[in-house]
């Protein structure tokens, strides 16, 4: 976490950057997920406005931290979303 995060809990950290900052668009990736629960890498390219290879960072970043799994209903490599994983109490 860096200068400027303030931790709050998994998966729900609060940036006081720039609205524009990769911080500040990786958190709002976070409310979309637990608004959403499950989107795709273009929806996330086209809702924060980003190329898709930094879309893809920010998943792969969301899912090193157990925020997001990967979920691949069929072989076809582009069937798959991402979804939040579900908190269990504690």
């Amino acid at each position: 976490m860096g200068i400027g995060a303030v931790y709050t809990g998994r998966c729900s950290r609060v940036s006081l950057r720039a609205p524009n900052s990769p911080l500040r668009k990786a958190e709002r990736l976070r409310k979309l997920f637990r608004r959403y629960r499950k989107l795709t890498r273009p929806e996330v390219v086209e809702i924060l406005g980003i190329s898709p290879n930094t879309a893809s960072r920010y998943l792969r970043d969301l899912r090193a931290e157990g925020c997001i799994e990967k979920i691949m209903p069929s072989g076809a490599p582009r069937t798959h979303y991402f979804q939040l994983v579900e908190q269990g109490p504690g």
